[in-house]
């Protein structure tokens, strides 16, 4: 639903034609404030239960997170700092939070991984979109050495299919059909 809310704000004039005490939001103020809460939502849901439970669900809510920062990153890594457009003002987000986030999203699928094959998959293209210094705060959390040894292959193949893609759940698809085949 958000990514459906994000290319209506994208596309529509900056004006805000509703009255009432919503008027005053802007179409980008709401859409960063439901992105959120959504990740707010996330944290509490991990804080109370963890992720190591089976909920097949959970999967798509994960991927949905990892995407919407990945998504912001490379929006932060193409903006020049001082620009006055730069994604990081619009959402007061910094570096370190977007490292907690993508973190958080990616230990979940690492763990739902255990439980459902998609899960893994999606795990492996995560950690193949993010940064170097990203991967090993997540060794840290996630035990994977094994898993990142085994699957080197698939994981340089995973990064090579997001890159061209840019969309996760087509990479993880992807590879399920490739190793059925």
């Amino acid at each position: 639903m958000v990514n459906i809310c994000q290319l209506l704000v994208e596309h529509s004039p900056s004006t805000n034609t509703t009255e009432g005490p919503a008027s005053t939001e802007t179409p980008q103020a709401m859409l960063d404030y439901s992105r959120a809460c959504f990740e707010t939502l996330m944290r509490l849901y991990y804080i109370r239960h963890g992720f190591e439970g089976s909920d097949s669900y959970f999967t798509h809510h994960l991927t949905t997170l990892a995407s919407a920062i990945l998504q912001q990153q490379k929006l932060v890594q193409s903006t020049p700092s001082g620009s006055e457009s730069s994604p990081t003002k619009n959402l007061e987000m910094n570096r370190e939070d977007m490292r907690n986030t993508i973190i958080l999203a990616a230990k979940g699928l690492h763990d739902q991984g255990a439980n459902y094959y998609l899960a893994i998959n999606v795990f492996n293209v995560v950690q193949g979109a993010m940064d170097a210094e990203d991967i090993n705060v997540l060794q840290r959390f996630v035990h994977s050495a094994a898993l990142y040894a085994k699957m080197r292959t698939e994981l340089i193949i995973s990064k090579d299919m997001y890159q061209r893609s840019g969309h996760l759940m087509l990479c993880a698809l992807q590879i399920i059909h490739r190793i059925r085949n």
